[in-house]
């Protein structure tokens, strides 16, 4: 069944083991971006190629049409499109056009947006622009799970 799914919640709660179980999301079907945290670009338009030639690497696939494909770490990835100025809402719909999978995603990010708020503008504008994507997935997706402790909460 063609499913978008949002996983949600804090830092280390057990979102990506409660998608395993909950979705049966794999190794061989799950991109976890903490692995492009350090990627340098040598010019900020090369970010999108790059990002879709390293998910078509880690799955070895050029169309995934049936079979779910999760996005773990999704906040890392918004982090790296603040840096190099990419809109991250586009450079999501670019991947979703790459792999065909417009119906069938679960993506897992943390909410950072909770806590003080940073004297580094970076920072600040990272969480801006990773609640603004949070509030757009949301919206998109068909489920939304907010994760405590392990134990998800559907909230959508």
């Amino acid at each position: 069944m063609m499913k978008k799914i949002l996983i949600t919640g804090g830092a280390y709660q057990g979102k990506y083991r409660y998608a395993k179980e909950y979705y049966h999301i794999t190794e061989s079907n799950c991109i976890d971006f903490k692995e492009t945290e350090n990627f340098e670009f040598e010019k900020t338009e090369n970010m999108p190629k790059y990002i879709i030639s390293f998910i078509k690497q880690k799955t070895g696939i050029e169309d995934v049409m049936n079979e779910i494909i999760c996005f773990n770490n999704m906040h890392l990835l918004v982090k790296q499109a603040v840096k190099h100025e990419i809109d991250v809402i586009d450079l999501w719909k670019k991947i979703l056009n790459q792999f065909h999978i417009h119906n069938n995603w679960c993506v897992i990010m943390d909410e950072i947006g909770n806590g003080i708020v940073p004297i580094d503008r970076f920072e600040r504008e990272y969480r801006e622009k990773a609640g603004i994507f949070g509030c757009y997935i949301a919206g998109e997706a068909d489920e939304v799970v907010r994760v405590i402790c392990g134990i998800g909460n559907r909230i959508k």
